[in-house]
């Protein structure tokens, strides 16, 4: 949920501690974190945005009262428009892009904002709204022509949380059997590279697939994950790269990691959902990237060594100094947080919560951002 170290909808939630963290220039961050990534690794529906529970009901529109500010005048550098296909030592930043994924024009004004092609565009798919629900091959194929990978957040669900047609144990007996083999056959007959990412934040409370609500358990989501897997393995859509993706790990969350984990052979890449929401809300602090991920990273790696992501992410301006959180924290992850090879931007106003996800919700805010993006440090590739 997007918060202080928690995402979307959580009510009531305990963060953790603020820290202060130190201050670079871009420039200075640039050289630094280039020399450090190289010595450390020599070694992703029709004609509309894919209605879903998360981008529809949980992410309400831009409200009216929030202004976002515009590119900069002066010409954007040339836009990146051939990524290599293999993975880079460096970190791949991407977007969730509201409507990116009915109109691909929405990606391009998102490159002229930041100053570079997102690699990676992210977007929201539910199993239950009819005719959207079907996996659309010409909008993965648009982000890739954009040298972007596609990456679908792909959620059983009506957007009700206490929905027993939606709990776990409806996946394990077989009742969404038909819908996940033609989706998943779809996406092989497809072929291409594509980051699926089932069932996030399954440690909360706030979705029907979470394991502590709606007659669900950890020992159901990990059957249920293993059983979309297989379904998909016998439909030969080996082209999918499976995201295990919880939200941080933070007091008040009643399902360990380790509980919910399907298994290395289940999984391709690991995730995590991360946000500062500032003072926001009256239970919530001013925090940092590190602290936000820190923490949570470490109980991962006690589990699994698998590749790592940051799935969503986000701050406020509300509390604290959104620019220098993007100079200093966000811009630092592939030093502070080195395991960390992609990260996901939450690119979007949320009028329900009352908080500017976007990278111009300032002026001060989008030149930051801008910097980090154009940077060496997050020009990788997902593979």
């Amino acid at each position: 949920m997007r918060g202080s170290g928690l995402t979307k909808n959580i009510k009531g939630t305990v963060v953790l501690d603020s820290e202060t963290r130190r201050v670079v220039t871009s420039s200075i961050f640039a050289t630094l974190a280039t020399l450090v990534l190289m010595a450390i690794m020599v070694s992703r529906a029709g004609g509309n945005e894919t209605p879903s529970p998360r981008s529809a009901t949980r992410s309400p529109s831009s409200p009216t009262s929030m202004t976002s500010v515009a590119p900069p005048s002066n010409p954007a550098p040339p836009l990146a428009t051939t990524l290599a296909p293999a993975a880079t030592p460096y970190v791949a930043l991407g977007a969730f892009i509201p409507g990116a994924s009915s109109d691909p024009s929405k990606i391009d004004a998102y490159a002229r904002l930041t100053g570079t092609m997102p690699r990676i565009v992210m977007w929201y798919q539910s199993w239950a709204i009819g005719q959207w629900s079907a996996f659309a091959p010409h909008i993965a194929d648009a982000i890739r022509a954009r040298g972007a990978m596609p990456m679908i957040s792909w959620e059983p669900s009506t957007g009700v949380t206490n929905d027993p047609a939606w709990a776990l144990g409806t996946i394990v007996d077989g009742s969404h059997d038909a819908y996940i083999r033609q989706w998943t056959h779809d996406v092989g007959t497809w072929g291409h590279p594509i980051y699926v990412r089932p069932m996030y934040e399954m440690n909360g409370w706030w979705a029907p697939w979470c394991a502590t609500v709606n007659g669900n358990s950890a020992s159901a989501f990990v059957a249920a994950w293993r059983r979309i897997v297989d379904i998909a393995r016998a439909e030969h859509a080996t082209n999918i790269r499976w995201v295990w993706s919880p939200n941080v790990d933070s007091d008040g969350l009643g399902a360990p990691f380790a509980a919910l984990y399907p298994g290395d052979g289940y999984v391709d890449w690991v995730g995590l959902d991360g946000f500062n929401r500032g003072t926001s809300w009256a239970t919530t602090t001013w925090v940092s990237a590190w602290t936000i991920f820190s923490g949570s990273i470490a109980r991962l790696r006690q589990i699994t060594t698998k590749p790592l992501m940051i799935a969503e992410t986000g701050s406020t301006e509300v509390g604290g100094d959104k620019a220098a959180w993007v100079r200093s924290g966000f811009a630092r992850i592939p030093v502070d947080l080195p395991d960390v090879r992609a990260v996901v931007w939450f690119d979007k106003s949320e009028s329900g919560v009352n908080i500017d996800w976007r990278v111009n919700s300032s002026a001060a805010s989008l030149a930051a951002f801008r910097s980090v993006a154009m940077s060496k440090a997050f020009a990788g590739t997902l593979p």
